[in-house]
C-alpha cells in the first residue's frame, strides 16, 4: 500500500456529469490532500469522461475506469470494483450526485487516528439542498 494515500475516495457513475463535476470538485478541495478519487464509470453515454479527464489532467489523484465485465451492473458492482483498485487506509464511497464540505475527511481521519481501532467507523452530520429552494425545519 502506498502509505502516502490515506484516503480513497469511491464514485461509482452512471450518465451524471453535470452532477459528478460538483462531486469532483468537493473531493479536489478536500484539506485532507492524502487522497485517491477512484470514479467507476458504469457506461456512461454522456460526456461523463471527459469531465473525469479534465480533472486528471491537472490533479493525479483522479482515476477514471470503466467498470470490468466481472463486476455486476450498477452503483454496488462498481463500487466494488473501486474496492478493488483502492490503494488508501481509509475508504469513502461517495455518489456521484453527493458533495463533501472542505474538512470532512481530514475531520474524521483525525478522528480514526486518535481511536487506533482497525474496527471502526465515522459518520458525520449531513443536510439536504437544492439552488433556489429552502428547506424548511
Amino acid at each position: 500500500m502506498n502509505e502516502n494515500v490515506i484516503v480513497s475516495v469511491i464514485i461509482p457513475t452512471y450518465n451524471r456529469s453535470s452532477l459528478l463535476m460538483e462531486s469532483l470538485r468537493s473531493v479536489e478541495k478536500q484539506s485532507l490532500g492524502n487522497l485517491e478519487c477512484i470514479i467507476i464509470d458504469d457506461g456512461s453515454t454522456d460526456d461523463t469522461e471527459v469531465i473525469v479527464n479534465s480533472f486528471i489532467e491537472k490533479d493525479s489523484r483522479f482515476k477514471y475506469f470503466k467498470r470490468s465485465e466481472e463486476y455486476a451492473k450498477g452503483a454496488c458492482g462498481s463500487r466494488n470494483m473501486g474496492f478493488e483498485k483502492s490503494i488508501g487506509k481509509y475508504i469513502q464511497y461517495l455518489d456521484d450526485d453527493d458533495l463533501l464540505s472542505i474538512n470532512k475527511l481530514e475531520l474524521q481521519v483525525n478522528i480514526l487516528n486518535d481511536v487506533g481501532n482497525f474496527k471502526s467507523v465515522t459518520t458525520c452530520d449531513w443536510d439536504v439542498y437544492w439552488k433556489n429552494k429552502k428547506i424548511c425545519r
